[in-house]
C-alpha cells in the first residue's frame, strides 16, 4: 500500500571483541517500488561512522552497542523491501522493526536515498595561499531532483594536528558555488575544532580519539529547516587543508 516508513530499529547483538568490524560489515539495503536507493554499512547508516560509538541527533541515534534507531520519513507508492546482509565471518542476531504510516503520494514525494564512498590517503595541504594544491574531495554528486538531508565524515586522521580547515563548496543546478562555507569545523557546528564527542540535534561528533585530532574522528550535520532542495543536479565538495600537511 502506500505508506510511509517512519520509524525503523535494528539491533545487533555480537560479541564485544567483534562488534566494531562486524557493524562496519552489516550492510543495510533499501528499495522503493522496486529501485534500491540505499546501500550503506550499518554503522555508518547509524550517524556513527567507523568504530559504531554512540550517536544521537533529531533523524537518527546508536547506543554504541548495536541498537540503532532511524526515525527518517520513507514514503513509497505500492511496497518496501528492507535486507541487513552480513559480509563479517561473524555470527550476528538480529532484531529488525519497522513501523509504517498512511502516506499521500503526490508530485512532490520523493524516495529516501542515503549512500556510502570510502577513500584512502587522501592528501592533507596545510598553506591556504597554495589553494591550488589543495585536493578538493568530492563529498557527494547528485543528479535529478531532491533535497540534500545531511551527511557523516568519518576518517582517520594521519598527521598529528586539525586537519579540518579546508572550505566546503555546495554547487546547486549551476556551475559556480551556490555554497561557500567557511571550514569543516564550522559545517559540523564545531568552531575552534574542539576535538571531543558532543552531540546535538542538528549535529556532533560521536568519535574524537585524541583532543589532537589524530586518529578516528566521525562528524554529522542533519538538516532540519535548512535542508537544500535541488531540481537537477547537487554538488558537495570539502577542501583538504588543515595545520600541517598528511593524509586521511
Amino acid at each position: 500500500g502506500t505508506n510511509a516508513v517512519r520509524l525503523l530499529s535494528i539491533n545487533i547483538q555480537v560479541d564485544s571483541v567483534h562488534y566494531e568490524q562486524a557493524m562496519r560489515e552489516q550492510i543495510i539495503k533499501m528499495s522503493f517500488d522496486g529501485v534500491e536507493t540505499v546501500t550503506v554499512p550499518l554503522s555508518d547508516f547509524s550517524g556513527a561512522g567507523m568504530g559504531a560509538r554512540k550517536s544521537d541527533s533529531w533523524y537518527i541515534s546508536a547506543d554504541g552497542k548495536g541498537h540503532v534507531l532511524s526515525r527518517w520519513v520513507m514514503p513509497y507508492q505500492s511496497n518496501a523491501v528492507f535486507k541487513l546482509v552480513n559480509l563479517s565471518s561473524t555470527t550476528v542476531k538480529a532484531d529488525i522493526e519497522i513501523r509504517v504510516d498512511d502516506w499521500k503520494w503526490d508530485e512532490r514525494s520523493l524516495y529516501f536515498h542515503s549512500s556510502w564512498r570510502q577513500e584512502n590517503g587522501i592528501y592533507i595541504h596545510d598553506k591556504p595561499e597554495e589553494a591550488d594544491q589543495c585536493v578538493e574531495w568530492n563529498f557527494a554528486t547528485l543528479k535529478g531532483r531532491g533535497v540534500y538531508k545531511g551527511d557523516l565524515l568519518s576518517l582517520y586522521n594521519h598527521a598529528p594536528l586539525w586537519y579540518g580547515e579546508g572550505d566546503e563548496k555546495i554547487w546547486v543546478d549551476d556551475t559556480f558555488p551556490s555554497h561557500f562555507g567557511t571550514g569543516t569545523e564550522d559545517y559540523y557546528n564545531s568552531s575552534w575544532a574542539p576535538v571531543v564527542p558532543f552531540y546535538t540535534p542538528f549535529g556532533g561528533a560521536p568519535r574524537a580519539d585524541l583532543e589532537s585530532s589524530h586518529g578516528y574522528n566521525a562528524f554529522y550535520r542533519t538538516r532540519h529547516l535548512d535542508g537544500i532542495p535541488f531540481n537537477k543536479s547537487f554538488k558537495f565538495d570539502i577542501e583538504m587543508l588543515g595545520w600541517k600537511r598528511g593524509e586521511a
